[in-house]
């Protein structure tokens, strides 16, 4: 397997080379238990449309309270 070397604050780790991530993500990767799991498409559309939609100004604003 080829890999390259990435640098962080850490110091120095390898990185499959067909990865097109950095080095904090391959010590989360080494770290952590992460799954498989990917989040559903619909999810990530739906927050998509809401960024769009609020970049253009179609959202409601609440009225400030005052305490």
């Amino acid at each position: 397997m080829n890999t390259r070397i990435e640098r962080d604050t850490f110091g120095e780790i390898e990185i499959p080379a067909d990865r097109l991530w950095g080095a904090q993500t391959q010590r989360s990767l080494q770290n952590f238990r992460i799954s498989g799991e990917r989040m559903p498409v619909e999810l990530i559309r739906g927050a998509g449309t809401g960024e769009a939609r609020r970049r253009r100004g179609e959202h409601r604003t609440q009225p400030a309270r005052c305490k």
